[in-house]
């Protein structure tokens, strides 16, 4: 990608919140909009409530910390200056928000039969005579007490309890006063600890009493003056036994004593653990209070213990100067009012509906599953009497209060029929205006079940709502998750000329038709937290100084060897580029250095650096130093008094208000270099390979599959250990489930030895994909490394979700980091990479993890849960080379498709690829994209496109109008005509990086699906801009960065219709009786 034109517009979907990836197995199918559970009627709601339920309980927003740290205790060394300490320390990264004093956000939704504990007393065999087994506490003092560190804070609840800074607070509201106090029922360290109900006038004591129904109980310390620590480090003994998924137990830091970022327990955690953070983002403030809040719901408390904390510790890192607290945005950039609705109405909105004939639909259907909204064919015949401010007339758009994103009330648009549905609000957009970023979460619930009938859609229009001046996206109804998802969008610079001085609206739209609904509730639209954040001359000030600085024409002066400050970002994150001129630069080493993760504290800007000569072509680019996140680049200049400019992004492609910066230049070989990696050597050992699989069943319908796999390597690992370490990272489908083993002949395991129980890991977070390939290399160092990854998948959308993280998944920058940092920088790189995953084999993933990662392997079409890792490995000697290993997983994964499914077999793809010949390839496909824009083919290589080999996300799984992807090698041949020497060099590069491929095609629900066309390297071409990948592919893959394919897709795919939304549509792994393979297959395979 020509990082000139990387200031275009980015979309940026929250990490946490992506779509759920299920299963399109026929005997699993279920309407795509099963109606959760019915929603709670809203005091000021309209009187015709939405039938179809509320969406699920949202993450944070994305620009607030939005990576969930695992909780739960960890024994491999991180973070902090406490380097040597056998304390696991993760960054605070908060997961949801509490206001101390408001209702709490008690789960609401209807319960699992049989998940009710009985209600019974808590009779004196189930009391606790004596503590349980010993342990033993982190030593802090001895592990920060040298270092420098100064203890603030310590609690042991061993004398008395409430004093100092210590408040309780009940905010049940339920009759009763009970708080948080102390107790010699359990203890971590010594006799006492603290339980939330041990306290007041009503207070229980756990000898005899389970916790209550209906419990809100604060303790909390505070205000804290941290205004002159640089790092901040606090640590706990938790141990809780709740209602797993109702009941909770959170950790809360806040820096107003009413706001609160959380993080948050259910379930059993089997004993005590250790909870360890750093909270460098709250050094700096005045003012911070620290809290832990116990929630229960309405029933069935009983039987269950509570949550018990223990041997709190705050301590604080001074280095004499005290940092700068993050920038708080000015409030006159904010142009929407009443965006969370808080006020209970629409008072600031406007609503608008007609109904009946289809409307916005071209002949009362879009085209196959894409949304045909043309600007004046989408708008009702005319403006009702409801557009005045506040008017809530209309049964079918108000406010709820049954789920909100943010504070008590969110707003929906109801569309139980035939018509359309419109909330928006007009501002005024400063005529001088720099930037303006969008960010809102919205949500989609439905009964209909037909692709092209319902749709959500949003976008920037003028006052009488006429035409489209920024179409910021649709979903179609049937690919929405029901879950809150958030949306971050900053306008390119020729969207902000069409808007800039104008009354501009931004507008949420529903279209709904009948056909296809399988009851009464329609669909429903939910919308909250709406923020359109603008700054220059008349909006707010920018909280980088530089601004604007977008692009090379607005560059901001540099001088050699000045230091000058930067954000990327603003008030609500956002796309940013920010670009820097330097003039009058000697002949000699240049040198650019970013300093951002290693401040104190450290920026969460994970940067991207570009060097461009005067005629802003690229000379020099680096993304990380070798040491850390931030970049450094050393280019020697042979130019005397030359011009240069300088780029600054993030890797993610979006920013923050804390991904702050610090650019110094030094000029004439005065720089001191790069900093020095060492000369890390692997360690050494007598294991030839360690396998590393990580196991998400949390899919139920994966969680036989995944056990048997263990139980079956169990049964043959014992004559190999010789030379074969197994590990295992395995999360079930139920809470607290998590379990890490290092897999023992005939599963004979000790607890804390070989099989580690980890509580409830975020499946779909990188920092837990990167400690567990860490923690594997480290313990067992090996000649060869295997590492597979099983769940569902996507392609460019992400592999391994999460339910019970709001469906966090892995997306391919997240895997980039994450296998990064675990191989530290590719300096024990992995041999075989296995994304056991649906539609995982694009050259885009291959190239991104060629630095870690020796051999890919994947597949280009829907993959098959059938028994693999055993196969793999059964018959593993200390001689195999990972060219081996490879070779036999490709042929068996193949052998055992054809065969399962009662003989009948199972169409799919499989390949094995060498990722040292990407770089190759990727010349190649830029040459062959820049080679069709010269020629002006648009047309012609649409056409080659859609004959090419298609893998879909979809039972039609190789039809060209339903994909994303498509097999490079056939896009090639299709188009050899258009640009013959282009062609054939990505044909040559395609032979030459897949190692082996095999395919069979067959049938699967009365679809046929044809892989004649399969190569083993699919890449990302989909049929219209309304992939909810298009809009930031760019930003997705280092591919893309490097080269030019992203611009060959803005350039050749159709913008016929509206783009995409952040619903990242996806049904994926299969699990089905209802498919067969053809009796023959096609060359090179051999027949079964």
């Amino acid at each position: 990608m020509d990082t000139r034109s990387s200031h275009l517009n980015r979309f940026v979907a929250a990490v946490g919140t992506v779509a759920a990836l299920g299963i399109i197995a026929v005997i699993f199918l279920l309407s795509p909009g099963s109606p959760l559970a019915q929603a709670h009627s809203a005091e000021l709601a309209p009187t015709h409530q939405p039938p179809v339920g509320p969406p699920l309980s949202p993450p944070p927003p994305l620009h607030i910390n939005a990576a969930t740290p695992a909780p739960g205790a960890a024994t491999t060394v991180s973070g902090g200056q406490a380097d040597r300490s056998d304390l696991e320390v993760i960054p605070f990264r908060p997961h949801l928000s509490l206001r101390r004093g408001e209702v709490p956000p008690r789960t609401t939704r209807e319960k699992p039969t049989g998940t009710a504990h009985p209600n019974r007393p808590k009779p004196p065999s189930e009391r606790r005579k004596a503590p349980p087994e010993p342990y033993q506490a982190p030593d802090l003092e001895s592990l920060l007490g040298p270092l420098a560190w100064n203890k603030e804070v310590y609690e042991g609840f061993e004398g008395v309890f409430p004093t100092g800074c210590w408040k309780v607070y009940d905010l049940s509201d339920d009759g009763y006063e009970r708080s948080w106090g102390d107790t010699d029922y359990y203890a971590q360290v010594g006799s006492w600890s603290a339980w939330p109900a041990a306290a007041g006038a009503d207070a229980l004591d756990p000898w005899y009493d389970w916790y209550p129904d209906n419990l809100y109980s604060w303790m909390e310390c505070g205000p804290l003056d941290f205004s002159n620590m640089t790092d901040i480090f606090v640590g706990f003994g938790l141990w809780y036994d709740t209602e797993p998924d109702y009941d909770q137990v959170y950790f809360c830091a806040s820096v107003d004593g009413y706001n609160y970022s959380c993080d948050v327990w259910s379930g059993y955690s089997d004993g005590w653990t250790d909870q360890a953070y750093w909270l460098t983002s709250y050094a700096g403030y005045p003012e911070v209070w620290i809290a832990w809040v116990f929630i229960s719901n309405d029933s069935i408390s009983t039987g269950y213990e509570g949550a018990f904390v223990d041997e709190i510790s705050i301590w604080g890192y001074e280095l004499g100067t005290a940092p700068t607290p993050t920038p708080t945005p000015d409030p006159s950039g904010q142009l929407i009012q009443n965006g969370s609705f808080e006020t209970g109405d629409l008072s600031h909105w406007n609503s608008l509906s007609s109904s009946g004939g289809s409307t916005g639909m071209a002949g009362g259907k879009a085209m196959e599953g894409r949304p045909l909204l043309p600007p004046g064919e989408h708008r009702p015949n005319a403006i009702g009497p409801t557009q005045g401010d506040g008017g809530v007339s209309i049964a079918t758009v108000g406010v709820i209060s049954s789920t909100a994103v943010e504070g008590d009330y969110a707003a929906y648009l109801w569309r139980p029929d035939e018509g359309s549905d419109f909330l928006y609000q007009t501002f005024n957009v400063p005529t001088d205006v720099t930037d303006i970023t969008l960010d809102f979460w919205f949500a989609v619930t439905t009964e209909e079940t037909n692709v092209g009938y319902d749709w959500f859609c949003v976008s920037l229009e003028p006052d009488d709502l006429s035409t489209i001046w920024v179409d910021l996206g649709c979903i179609d109804a049937t690919d929405a998750t029901g879950n809150w998802q958030e949306v971050v969008y900053s306008l390119s610079s020729a969207e902000l000329s069409t808007v800039a001085g104008q009354s501009v609206a931004v507008v949420f739209e529903l279209y709904g038709d009948l056909e296809g609904s399988t009851g009464t509730g329609g669909t429903v639209g939910w919308v909250d937290y709406v923020q359109v954040y603008a700054t220059g001359s008349g909006g707010g000030t920018s909280l980088d100084p530089n601004e604007p600085n977008d692009d090379a024409s607005s560059a901001t002066p540099l001088a050699c060897g000045t230091t000058i400050s930067g954000v990327i970002g603003d008030a609500l994150g956002g796309y940013d580029v920010d670009w820097f001129r330097l003039d009058n630069v000697p002949s000699g080493r240049l040198d650019i250095d970013i300093a951002a993760d290693t401040q104190v504290p450290p920026s969460s800007l994970d940067s991207v650096v570009a060097l461009w000569d005067d005629n802003q072509n690229l000379v020099a680019w680096n993304d990380d130093d070798g040491v850390s996140y931030d970049s450094y680049i050393a280019y020697t200049n042979t130019i005397t008094n030359a011009t240069f400019y300088v780029s600054v992004e993030s890797y993610t492609g979006s920013g923050s208000p804390d991904a702050f910066y610090d650019l110094t230049v030094q000029c004439g070989g005065s720089g001191s270099g790069p900093p020095d990696a060492g000369n890390e050597q692997p360690p050494q050992s007598s294991a030839v390979w360690t396998v590393m699989l990580y196991l998400n069943a949390e899919d139920p319908n994966f969680e036989s599959l995944l056990t048997q796999y263990r139980t079956d390597i169990e049964a043959f690992i014992g004559s190999k250990s010789s030379f074969l370490n197994v590990v295992i990272l395995y999360d079930g489908p139920g809470s607290s489930d998590t379990v890490r083993y290092l897999v023992q002949p005939n599963g004979a395991y000790t607890d804390n030895v070989n099989r580690w129980n980890l509580g409830e890991l975020n499946m779909g977070d990188p920092d837990t994909l990167a400690n567990f390939v860490r923690w594997a290399m480290d313990q067992y160092p090996a000649q060869h490394y295997y590492l597979a990854i099983d769940d569902h998948g996507d392609g460019a959308y992400g592999i391994s979700v999460d339910p019970t993280s709001n469906n966090d998944l892995l997306t391919p920058p997240e895997i980039y980091s994450a296998l990064k940092s675990a191989t530290h920088d590719g300096a024990r790189k992995i041999d075989l990479f296995d994304y056991e995953a649906c539609l995982m084999g694009l050259a885009e993933n291959a190239y991104d993890l060629r630095q870690w990662v020796d051999y890919v392997i994947f597949s280009e079409q829907i993959s098959w849960g059938i028994n693999t890792y055993p196969t793999y490995f059964s018959d593993l000697t200390a001689t195999d080379t990972p060219l081996d290993v490879g070779r036999r997983i490709v042929d068996r994964y193949h052998a055992g498709a054809i065969g399962a499914n009662g003989g009948w077999g199972y169409p799919h793809t499989i390949s094995l690829v060498d990722t040292s010949r990407m770089d190759i390839l990727r010349d190649a496909v830029s040459n062959f994209g820049d080679a069709l824009r010269v020629a002006n083919q648009r047309g012609a290589i649409n056409n080659a496109r859609d004959r090419s080999q298609a893998f879909a996300n979809d039972l039609d799984a190789t039809n060209p109008a339903r994909a994303d992807y498509v097999d490079l090698w056939d896009l090639a041949d299709e188009a050899s005509s258009l640009v013959p020497t282009q062609a054939a060099a990505v044909k040559s590069a395609v032979e030459a990086a897949v190692v082996v491929e095999r395919h069979a095609s067959g049938g699967v629900s009365g679809y046929i699906w044809d892989h004649k066309g399969a190569h083993g390297l699919a890449i990302y071409y989909p049929s219209s801009q309304s992939s909810n990948a298009f809009g930031h592919y760019a930003t997705l893959y280092r591919m893309s960065q490097d080269g030019t394919w992203d611009e060959f897709l803005a350039w050749a795919v159709p913008t016929g219709t509206r783009r995409g939304m952040s619903a990242f549509r996806s049904q994926d792994k299969l699990v089905s009786t209802d498919a067969f393979v053809f009796r023959y297959v096609y060359l090179p395979m051999v027949l079964k």
